[in-house]
């Protein structure tokens, strides 16, 4: 739904990012079936799979900048967004843990964590009187695209010595991305509770 007070032109396109969204759960389900033969996957077959995982990040980028320059953005949107993000970590995750493996369960349960302490902050803040979808900041979007690198890479077959040291440092940033989102939310939902009932005597 379009915002009120916002520009005219973009009521016709009120519905496009959260397609692009919803496009983008389905070309990770794609990419899955794609690469169902774990390490028997012909090297054609991997390049049609690296297509599709690019087609669903650009989507990614595609519907955010929509949302922003057409006043498209809505609670509804972003928190569909955040989950078809997460759901595309998990599931590629999932892919090169169980079915190629080739990185370490740790580290798909390192992003188990931080899904499930996103989910916990949230229904903490809900029960104190406030709740928002956090805007994304700089440290969220370079473990974004750290993943999206890692997987780009674990698709192609590269090397261990590209895939260990990658993998470490996406670990290890998005473990401080978490903790940095869980601090803000919890500073945010404290201030406005604060705001609320005011200061304590």
């Amino acid at each position: 739904m379009r915002p009120e007070g916002g520009p005219k032109r973009a009521r016709p396109l009120r519905w496009l990012p959260n397609t692009i969204t919803l496009a983008r759960i389905a070309l990770v389900v794609a990419y899955l079936f794609v690469m169902a033969a774990g390490t028997a996957v012909p090297p054609a077959q991997r390049r049609l799979a690296l297509v599709v995982l690019g087609l669903a990040g650009a989507s990614d980028v595609l519907d955010g900048f929509l949302a922003r320059r057409f006043a498209l953005t809505t609670r509804t949107g972003m928190i569909l967004d955040t989950f078809a993000d997460r759901f595309a970590q998990l599931a590629v995750t999932y892919q090169f843990v169980f079915v190629e493996p080739r990185l370490h369960v740790a580290f798909l349960a390192l992003l188990l964590i931080r899904d499930v302490l996103g989910v916990l902050g949230a229904r903490w803040a809900l029960r104190r009187g406030h709740w928002e979808v956090l805007a994304h900041e700089s440290h969220g979007r370079l473990a974004t695209v750290l993943l999206f690198v890692l997987f780009v890479l674990l698709t192609l077959g590269a090397a261990d010595r590209w895939i260990f040291p990658l993998a470490g440092v996406a670990a290890a940033t998005v473990a401080v991305s978490t903790a940095r989102y869980l601090h803000r939310g919890v500073r945010r939902a404290r201030g406005a509770s604060l705001a609320v009932h005011g200061s304590p005597t």
